[in-house]
């Protein structure tokens, strides 16, 4: 799986984030997801480092409130994903 790091930060860009923000947000994806990959297919469960997620996106000049909606939001989503694949690999 691919992901088009310049595309997302270009749609990034539209719908109002500065281009550092954008840039910032988009390869933070993109890391998310290869580590994703790479947790897949080792069976492992990924997790990340909420406080370091907010600060690399607060240096990129997202204001915290927003940071921290961020971060949560990736934790959540990536507990989801662990627990589906728990769920997979009981059946």
């Amino acid at each position: 799986m691919s992901f088009d790091t310049a595309s997302y930060a270009a749609s990034l860009e539209a719908a109002g984030m500065t281009p550092l923000q954008a840039t910032t947000l988009a390869e933070l994806t993109r890391e998310a997801m290869e580590a994703r990959q790479d947790a897949a297919s080792h069976r492992l469960r990924l997790g990340v480092d909420t406080l370091a997620y907010v600060k690399r996106l607060e240096a990129a000049d997202v204001p915290r409130p927003q940071a921290e909606a961020w971060a949560n939001a990736l934790r959540d989503a990536l507990a989801a994903m662990n627990a589906t694949a728990r769920a997979a690999e009981k059946t």
